[in-house]
């Protein structure tokens, strides 16, 4: 590859060399693998690299939808849905393509192809997507979709016969029929990975979080050559998801592996702060979070790796005004449920140190360790603390004293 090489030239190296190690040479609509060492690649960075953006979605469907197996593997197989007249899904949803993936031949998998750049609007992509979600919720649905899906497959000769080696033996309906026992994915290719999606996917964890799968394309001028970079490859994204359904976390350690230093201080220094005042307080550690219990659950840690979320079994109501530095998110009600069946939850979001005392504070109160207020957490932390339940017993032997010492009482008149 010629490249001219200059010295001193700084485009964020080190994000860039990552996305080399996964690059294309561009040469119209077709793909060719840059197969690079880690030599080669500094090389690259070193020269004169300059990105372009894409102009339109159409810009970089098109490119994707033209290079299936150069971009998912060779026993993967990609059909472009570009002619739209052709292929019509019901509720109106038309996907830029549709990938199967036969890697694992016992269990093959489908996905959607979904095109957007950063720069459009996403009201526009969570109203296809919930669609989606919502018409996959039932058999019946599914059922019209594989007869869908088939139809267009019979009336159209090219797409028979790029999917005659999955079919092997079987019926198109037969193998359709196992394809759809599991819930497709969706592959959203995008020019940039946006932000606004990480609260949908970490709070509706089995939609947006288990069924999108985001993948990043950018496009370069290296010299006098055009590459194609994305992030992750197809295998990486889906093997990390494999991962995460066999891999089980059962210590504390396993949850602070891969997180930040400043992750795993403000845990530790909650921890602490809080076995401090009650030593009797349980963080148990479970799959995907840390439990703190005292008599009932008050508390789900979730460990990630910039920020530490923290589900709090009580109302949301005045809770903003309590903790003033973190982000407080409200968690949908079907989200609830999987929180021990909690009807009362939110979510405080803590990224720094700082101001740390507001959340330990709230936390102490609905563990019953200091008194409450008569804000929102007053009832939840009466029924939790032990200090509490210990006092309340006082009252009770001075009231039977009162009914004993009924007789006396009328000589004081």
């Amino acid at each position: 590859m010629k490249t001219p090489e200059k010295k001193g030239q700084s485009t964020s190296p080190e994000k860039i060399e990552v996305e080399f190690t996964n690059a294309y040479y561009l040469k119209g609509l077709k793909l060719e693998q840059v197969n690079t060492d880690e030599q080669t690649a500094k090389k690259i960075l070193n020269s004169n690299v300059t990105e372009r953006k894409f102009k339109t979605s159409e810009e970089l469907a098109g490119i994707v939808l033209n290079n299936g197996k150069a971009l998912f593997g060779e026993q993967t197989y990609l059909l472009d849905c570009a002619e739209k007249s052709s292929l019509v899904f019901p509720g109106g949803f038309i996907p830029h393509g549709i990938l199967f993936d036969n890697r694992e031949k016992d269990k093959p998998k489908l996905f959607f192809i979904e095109v957007m750049l950063a720069k459009e609007s996403m009201v526009d992509l969570f109203k296809r997507m919930t669609s989606i979600f919502y018409f996959f919720r039932n058999q019946e649905n599914t059922n019209l979709f594989l007869t869908t899906l088939d139809n267009a497959i019979s009336r159209n000769i090219g797409w028979r016969n790029k999917l005659k080696p999955l079919f092997e033996e079987k019926l198109p309906t037969e193998f359709l029929q196992s394809l759809l026992s599991r819930k497709p994915g969706i592959l959203l290719v995008q020019d940039s990975f946006k932000d606004e999606l990480k609260p949908f996917m970490e709070t509706y964890t089995e939609t947006w979080g288990k069924m999108i799968k985001p993948i990043s394309f950018r496009k370069f001028e290296v010299g006098d050559d055009s590459l194609l970079t994305m992030v992750p490859t197809f295998h990486n994204l889906t093997a990390k998801a494999d991962k995460k359904d066999k891999v089980v976390k059962v210590t504390e350690d396993d949850h602070l592996q891969g997180v930040s230093e400043t992750v795993r201080d403000i845990f530790l220094l909650m921890k602490t702060e809080l076995l401090k005042v009650d030593s009797s307080l349980e963080f148990r550690v479970k799959g995907h979070y840390i439990s703190m219990r005292k008599d009932r659950n008050i508390a789900f840690f979730q460990l990630g790796k910039k920020k530490l979320s923290i589900v709090i079994a009580n109302p949301e109501k005045g809770m903003r005004e309590q903790i003033k530095h973190h982000a407080v998110r409200t968690i949908a009600d079907s989200v609830k449920k999987f929180w021990n069946g909690n009807e009362n939850c939110f979510t405080a979001v803590i990224e720094r140190k700082e101001h740390l005392d507001e959340v330990v504070n709230l936390l102490k109160k609905l563990a019953g360790v200091n008194k409450v207020n008569g804000n929102g957490a007053t009832n939840q932390a009466e029924g939790g603390g032990k200090k509490e339940t210990k006092e309340t017993p006082k009252p009770k032997p001075k009231v039977k004293q009162n009914k004993s010492d009924k007789k006396p009482q009328p000589k004081k008149k």
